[in-house]
């Protein structure tokens, strides 16, 4: 068990916790109105709160990679082929564009795996990478990350 670990384990908390928001976010039905007229809710603050714990943990693990003079970078994987597939964008675009934001105020590099599934989601739909019955990835979506991570490695000069 180690310092490290325990940083890893609670950005994984962090994450299932903002994935959980997230989804209770998507399923809520209610209105602006009771909202506005209630103040911010729980879920809104408990959003903010797991995003503010996965902010500084990931800030937290990409200065101890660097002070081990190791490099840091970040990959972002979409959660949601089935809305990429249909309309090119991502459910969870808000939070690509936070990361993106917190990697560029860091210093580290970030890939999007969105931009990699994109083109041949939109032309075959979600299962040309995906198990039907679970979302995961088959042979063809490891093959195209594996294919985006290795260019983006390149292009960072890591190898």
């Amino acid at each position: 068990y180690s310092a490290r670990g325990q940083w890893a384990y609670y950005g994984y908390r962090s994450l299932k916790l903002l994935s959980l928001s997230v989804g209770a976010r998507a399923g809520s039905v209610e209105t602006g109105a009771d909202r506005d007229a209630r103040g911010p809710s729980l879920e809104a603050e408990l959003y903010e709160q797991a995003w503010r714990i996965t902010e500084q943990v990931l800030l937290r693990f990409h200065r101890e990679v660097t002070q081990d003079r190791a490099r840091f970078g970040l990959v972002v994987i979409p959660s949601d082929f089935r809305s990429l597939a249909s309309t090119g964008q991502v459910d969870s675009a808000t939070a690509t564009v936070r990361l993106q934001a917190l990697a560029r105020q860091a210093g580290f590099p970030l890939l999007d795996l969105a931009e990699a599934f994109r083109t041949g989601l939109l032309k075959a739909g979600p299962t040309e990478f995906t198990y039907p019955c679970d979302g995961h990835w088959n042979a063809q979506g490891h093959a195209r990350a594996a294919a985006a991570i290795f260019r983006f490695l390149r292009e960072q000069q890591w190898f």
